[in-house]
């Protein structure tokens, strides 16, 4: 490959992750949509014309499929319209049609990552850790008041918040750690931790839990460095003024005052609302927050004077199963299965036992399945419905390990 040529697919490939990654916040705020949904919709676009300049094809046999997934999701709508008589408006037919082309998106750009591996896909990687770092510390040493980001008390330029920084960038750092040397693991560990103190972000804190365990090899020195950052952490919650911050908001008390907690107490009640009230159907897609606000809701309208968080949950999981039921409840599954695997994946990886150090498909299954183990916070702790960064990178890695187990013949868990 000539010099020239990687250059330009570096560009192109650095343009396409940052778009995914930074296009759906900066379009939130800047614009003032009710939603990131219309900034990812730009970056899914944007990533299908960059995949098809690189001549990526796309048979008629996916078309299909994803032609079949609509129709399906369309007769389910229907199906809990005319049983349960929940809502069906042209804005879920624009959202059905949305989640088609978020999908269509993703997979063409998993495709590109399966076809093209290369060293220009491990090139991008210091980049964009170095970027996504930047990011954080200059919302902390530099104001952010231009674009309509001093609206925002806590904003992390090009985000609105850091939960949504933390969100959307903590996943393509834990899974680009995994792939860099141990300096880079080190500097993303620290970074993170530093980040989550200063900004300060519970998000931040999980994502690096996540990375402390999973970055280094299981030796004594690690378990030490574990139980020295165990004893640390318990000593920060209690005993100094800045862990109440943190100790708020993992306090899962009816008597909580703490928005952060109360909107993750809703999510569930909400979910198990919706689940009795649509005889486990589900209160239909895009449908969360019809049903009349439970005891949280109410104490949050109460203490903040609006409602927060009602139509997604506050985490993904919550508007999953509200909105589809059992259905839902089999894509978590589905999901946790996968979950186990990349976990599997990932710990032969660290003890580098099984797995070709030096294989670049190996490195992308690797890449893959760190997007889909840190996506375990988004539908878990904290989440912003379907349209986000997050849920694309998850279809995008899901396809990536299906062609891996394919091409390799490897059982999934």
């Amino acid at each position: 490959m000539k010099h020239y040529e990687l250059i330009d697919k570096k560009i192109v490939l650095s343009f396409a992750f940052l778009s995914l990654l930074l296009m759906p916040s900066f379009f939130y705020v800047v614009f003032a949509f009710p939603s990131m949904s219309f900034g990812l919709f730009v970056a899914c676009i944007a990533v299908i014309l960059v995949s098809l300049k690189l001549d990526i094809s796309f048979s008629t046999k996916k078309i299909v499929s994803f032609l079949f997934l609509l129709i399906f999701i369309v007769i389910y709508q229907f199906f809990t319209f005319y049983v349960e008589n929940f809502p069906f408006d042209h804005r879920t037919i624009a959202s059905m049609v949305f989640l088609l082309i978020l999908i269509f998106s993703a997979l063409i750009f998993g495709g590109y990552l399966f076809q093209y591996q290369s060293k220009t896909f491990f090139n991008v990687l210091p980049f964009l850790v170095f970027f996504s770092i930047l990011i954080g510390f200059f919302a902390i040493f530099f104001e952010q008041s231009f674009l309509g980001y001093e609206l925002y008390a806590k904003s992390v330029f090009p985000f609105a918040e850091p939960s949504h920084y933390a969100i959307t960038l903590g996943p393509i750092l834990f899974a680009s750690g995994l792939l860099l040397s141990l300096k880079y693991r080190v500097l993303i560990l620290v970074s993170f931790i530093c980040l989550g103190v200063l900004l300060p972000s519970l998000v931040m804190m999980l994502f690096s839990f996540l990375m402390m365990f999973f970055f280094f090899k299981c030796s004594i020195f690690k378990k030490a460095v574990f139980i020295f950052i165990g004893l640390f952490f318990f000593y920060f919650l209690f005993f100094i003024e800045e862990g109440a911050y943190f100790l708020e908001r993992i306090t899962f008390s009816s008597e909580s005052k703490n928005l952060t907690a109360l909107v993750y107490m809703q999510g569930w009640s909400d979910m198990f609302e919706s689940l009795e009230a649509s005889s486990f159907l589900g209160v239909g897609f895009q449908n969360m927050g019809i049903l009349p606000p439970g005891y949280y809701g109410d104490l949050i309208y109460s203490l903040a004077g609006e409602f927060k968080n009602r139509n997604d949950g506050g985490f993904l999981a919550a508007k999953l199963i509200s909105e589809f039921g059992v259905l839902g409840m089999l894509f978590i599954i589905f999901y946790i299965r996968l979950f186990l695997s990349s976990i599997k994946l990932l710990i032969r990886w660290i003890n580098t036992a099984s797995i070709d150090q030096n294989a670049q498909l190996s490195k992308l299954s690797i890449f893959a399945s760190g997007i889909i183990v840190g996506f375990f916070v988004e539908l878990f702790a904290r989440g912003s419905g379907y349209f986000t960064s997050g849920v694309f990178m998850l279809l995008m890695s899901s396809f990536i390990l299906y062609k891996f187990y394919k091409n390799t013949k490897v059982a999934v868990i």
